[in-house]
């Protein structure tokens, strides 16, 4: 039988005395197709030896398409965050780089990987207690559209932009 050949490995594995988990694809009686996830656990004697094994078959069928559609969505996310013409920055909590997209870089000239996991390059100076009022706004969930600030490229100099900002809540809807 197929179903034994493919899981023969994982049998012998089970029978050394290993605790195995994968996944597999079947079809029930409907003709549906599942996602599987199977562990094989050991079952001992009293004196040690594998007499056996335990099998667990979990359906994670939507799980698998939840997750799909996620990857889905943040690819989609991810493709026009990188073609926008506007720059887009985003930042954790503690005010470091989490995302620098191209037009960002086009725009204030640094590079992403100048700038990941640090705090906002372009702020000058005189304009740092702004800034820390506008961050405040933000982490109090606040946010903001089309302030005009100066900020200042790689390069030194100035550039008049418009921010907008917008708060990402955790699923427990903290900033």
């Amino acid at each position: 039988d197929e179903q034994y050949v493919t899981s023969k490995p994982y049998i012998d594995r089970v029978l050394a005395g290993e605790r195995v988990t994968f996944e597999r694809q079947a079809v029930n009686v409907k003709g549906s197709v599942l996602d599987l996830a199977i562990t094989y656990t050991p079952d001992h004697d009293l004196e040690g030896r594998v007499r056996g094994f335990i099998v667990l078959v979990q359906d994670v069928t939507q799980n698998r398409q939840s997750e799909l559609r996620a990857r889905h969505v943040s690819e989609q996310l991810r493709a026009l965050i990188s073609a926008s013409p506007l720059p887009i920055v985003a930042l954790t909590a503690d005010g470091n780089i989490t995302l620098w997209n191209p037009a960002a870089e086009r725009i204030f000239g640094w590079t992403e990987s100048e700038v990941i996991g640090k705090p906002l390059p372009f702020i000058p100076e005189e304009k740092l207690a702004e800034h820390r009022m506008m961050r405040a706004r933000d982490l109090s969930g606040e946010g903001f559209s089309g302030r005009e600030v100066r900020r200042r490229r790689k390069d030194g100099s100035p550039i008049d932009i418009s921010v907008s900002t917008a708060p990402v809540r955790d699923p427990s809807g903290r900033v």
